[in-house]
């Protein structure tokens, strides 16, 4: 990623993809691998520094983080209406499958008591020894273990300034105000993902 200027200079800039996990990692492939598209690329280069990439609202290419703070809040009156649901989305294990040995490999917090999240056959997470698979998985581990969302599904009022994956509050009662919710889907119907 870092001798990229593509990336650097179209996307992002290199201080954002190094505040990301593994972001001062070298990532690298064995030739033989399951990359197929453009499209394959950004998600296994997302996915192992821990974020997601999309096409923002000028138009261009940007890699984003799962965020933590919320960008908006949703007030009851903004609502027409929406259903939330009764459990938080967090992570606590990471698993991945390791392609040599054709295990599934979690990596686990201390307490496990929440979702795990599945990297699959990530060609970018495979080359190395077995403590550099485990550092990688974990530095994605960390910076997702604090990330907590709310799923739900809400209409509003169109509102042409929130972004994928913006995080929002809501309140006015039917929702806890202090959770926070993800956005997903760009659509004037709102589904929050967890």
């Amino acid at each position: 990623m870092k001798g990229s200027g593509y990336v650097s200079a179209q996307c992002c800039g290199s201080a954002e993809i190094e505040g990301m996990p593994n972001g001062r990692e070298m990532l690298s492939i064995y030739p033989e691998n399951d990359i197929g598209t453009y499209r394959d690329v950004l998600f296994f280069v997302g996915q192992g520094l821990g974020g997601f990439f999309c096409i923002n609202r000028m138009g261009r290419l940007e890699l984003r983080k799962y965020g933590a703070e919320p960008v908006t809040e949703v007030q009851g009156r903004h609502r027409f209406s929406s259903s939330f649901s009764d459990f938080i989305t967090r992570y606590t294990v990471v698993s991945s499958t390791n392609l040599r040995t054709q295990t599934v490999e979690y990596y686990a917090l201390e307490t496990d008591d929440g979702l795990t999240m599945n990297l699959g056959v990530n060609p970018l997470l495979q080359f190395g020894l077995e403590e550099t698979r485990r550092q990688l998985c974990g530095n994605i581990l960390d910076d997702l273990s604090v990330v907590n969302y709310v799923p739900f599904d809400s209409s509003t009022i169109g509102n042409p300034a929130l972004d994928l994956g913006d995080v929002l509050t809501f309140s006015g009662g039917q929702a806890d105000g202090e959770q926070m919710a993800w956005r997903c889907l760009p659509a004037w119907t709102i589904t929050m993902c967890g």
